[in-house]
Parts: C-alpha cells; structure tokens; sequence
C-alpha cells in the first residue's frame, strides 16, 4: 500500500535523491583502494569501507562510510541500498538536500538540492527550503478493496441520521469496526474528520440507550481519527457548529457506569485537545472539574476498582501531558494565565488549575499504598503527582 513508504526511516528519505524501482540487483561493489571489510576468509568478498562511487549504481553495504553528494536509491526489487557518482552536481554541492513527494502516482520521493534553487519570490535567501508544513496532501490509498470498504462504512454510519438509537442497524458496529481499523491511517482520518454529517453522528453514539460496545467504538473512530493527524484535527475544528470538546466532556457523565466507554472517550478528548486553541476551550467548559468528578466518580478498592483505575490512569496522564508536561515545553501560553518554564513561579490562574490535583492524586496514591497496589495505575498518578509537585513546589 501507498501509506507504507511513509514508514521509511527519515534518514534514508533525506539521503535519498531518488527511490526507484529496478527490475534486477546491481553488481556488488568492487574493492577500493582505501582499507578493506572482510566478513569471510574469501578474499573476493571484501569490499572498500569508504565507499568507491562510480557512474553505475552499485550496492551500499550497511557498514560503509559513503562520500556526500551521491545519488542513491533504494531498490525495492532487492531491498538493497545502492548509489553512483551524482552527475548532475559536484559532489561539493550536493551536500545539502530535502526530500519532497514528487507527486506521480508510484508514491515515490526524489531529492532537490536545495543549494542549486532559484531565489524564492517574498525576499527568502537563495538556497533557502521551503517554508516547513506540517500538513502535507496525502494521496489516495490504492488499495481498491479497502476504500470500497471505507466507503460502504460512511454510508451505513450516516444514515442513522434522525434514528433513535435503538433502532440502529444491526450493521453499524460491523462498520465503525471497520472505520475504527481504517482512521489510523492519515488519508481516512482526515475523510472521517471532513465530513460534519460523520463527526455529528459518531457523537450522538457515544451516549444512551446507544449499547456500550457501539459507544466505545464510535470514541475510538473519532479519537484514531485525530491522533498524531494534523491535518485531520484543522477539518474537525474548521466547522465551528460541531463543539467536539464540549460533547466529550458531557459525554463522560452518563458513561459513569462504563469505564471502558469513559477510557475511550477520554482518549478522543485528548486527541482533540491537541487542536490550537482547545486547551482553551476544554478550560471554559469547566474540564478539570468534570475530570475529577469522574476520577472521583467511585470509591478506591471497589469491587470494580481495576475497570475504574483504567480511567483515572488515563486523567492522570492527560493533566501531565496537557498542564505538566507541555507548560515545560511553553505550551501554557495558548491560555494566557500559565507560566512559560520550569523556572518561573506558577501564576495565580495555574496554581487555581492544578492545585485542587494535589489532593486528588494524593489521596489516591495513599489509598492504594494502604491496599498494596503497585505499578499500573499507581505509577501513572505517582507521576503526574510528582510533576505537580515539581511544578508548584509543594503539594
């Protein structure tokens, strides 16, 4: 499948002037006159450990040292590196590259030498790359099969528009199973993510008399959607008459009696907390609040108490991620109110956000100190507990 190249090491993408695909194995590289590697007693199979480039393309072995300024290719029908003498460039000028999708239909990436650019137009420097984006266009998969698929899904989940759950068709799991598989992939989460009819019918199944299965999956589909999706997060947010934060933090309360449900809506929730300006949001729709109602939601050492610390483990980890960890990186300043590192004192707003933690975590850690409960979820709330600390110095 096409989304498979993206999975190439970075590495070898920015190496890569050109990946191409041959028809049969080049020869091996010949020995050099710089010292040699011998795997075997056979003299004839010692090669250069500098690699010794040549007009023809010749196979890279994984413990040579190539020279810059080569061009070299993966061949898909051997697996194998191999690379030749650039002629297109001095070798001196070769140096400096960034690969870029060439947008043919095989998929492939060829590398542009950045140093032999014309001026861009707006004033840039010449040799200068593009401006960087994290939002690429992401081509058509060309699995048949699977986009066939995709869209029979879409269709079964968009006609329940205006159903009561409880005539949902039996179908309906059958497809957002289905969507759930297909929404990691970037190209189906941003469909998924586009289309407000979707977005709007997989949050009306996460609530009752929807079942608990159908509710976690339809979570799942909106959260896998989203993550580590750029692109698909700027779809969902560019229709402003679907409020999706909103709807996961009401959501959270009537799936009190399914932890599953609450772990699945608590996973989309911070998918989409990830959005610019979310932060925000999700802190004027009262969210810390609503999270430590529903952490709080049953007694420690409850018969259900292993299903239960699967949701406070996941709060545990979206206050570390969101008000610890990213206000370290900067990541408070999107609210105005928090302190920009480590170093600084926390302001009265974030001490107002995060102090009410201390008791909530801390009481936790030592309710399961007094039951013997070690590791799992005990090490998830000890954690954001020890970064409240650090944060604002005591608790």
């Amino acid at each position: 499948m096409l989304q498979n190249l993206f999975h190439l090491p970075l590495a070898l993408l920015l190496l890569t002037p050109e990946i191409t695909f041959a028809s049969a194995p080049s020869s091996p590289s010949p020995p050099g006159s710089s010292s040699l590697i011998c795997h075997t007693n056979d003299p004839l199979e010692c090669y250069s450990r500098i690699f010794q480039p040549t007009t023809d393309f010749q196979i890279v072995h994984d413990d040579q040292s190539l020279p810059p300024g080569l061009h070299i290719r993966l061949n898909w029908a051997t697996g194998q590196k191999e690379a030749k003498l650039n002629e297109d460039l001095p070798i001196n000028e070769a140096e400096l590259a960034v690969a870029v999708g060439d947008g043919d239909d095989d998929g492939g990436f060829e590398v542009h030498d950045v140093g032999r650019q014309a001026p861009l137009l707006g004033g840039n420097s010449p040799g200068a790359p593009p401006p960087y984006s994290p939002i690429g266009k992401i081509p058509i998969p060309k699995d048949r099969t699977e986009h066939e698929l995709f869209t029979t899904s879409i269709e079964i989940l968009n006609s329940i528009t205006d159903k009561s759950p409880a005539t949902l068709p039996p179908i309906l799991l059958s497809a957002l199973e289905t969507l759930e598989d297909l929404s990691h992939d970037l190209y189906y989460g941003q469909e998924i993510a586009r289309n407000s009819t979707t977005l709007t019918n997989l949050l009306s199944l996460l609530l009752p008399p929807a079942s608990p299965t159908i509710r976690a999956t339809a979570s799942l589909v909106i959260g896998s959607s989203l993550q580590n999706n750029p692109a698909a997060l700027s779809l969902a947010f560019a229709n402003n008459n679907i409020p999706l934060i909103a709807n996961l933090l009401s959501d959270l309360s009537p799936n009190a009696n399914h932890p599953k449900v609450q772990e699945r809506i608590l996973y989309a929730l911070s998918a989409a907390t990830r959005a610019p300006g979310q932060l925000t949001v999700f802190l004027k729709h009262s969210g810390m609040n609503l999270l430590r109602t529903t952490f709080n939601s049953s007694t420690i050492g409850h018969a259900d108490h292993d299903a239960r610390d699967g949701v406070r483990g996941k709060i545990a980890n979206f206050i570390k991620d969101y008000f610890l960890d990213e206000l370290m990186m900067g990541g408070g300043k999107e609210d105005g109110s928090f302190a920009q590192n480590e170093h600084q004192k926390p302001s009265k707003g974030e001490e107002e956000v995060l102090r009410p933690w201390c008791g909530v975590f801390g009481g936790a850690l030592e309710r399961w100190i007094e039951l013997g409960v070690k590791g799992g979820v005990y090490e998830r709330v000890e954690d954001a507990y020890m970064a409240l600390v650090g944060r604002l110095g005591e608790c």
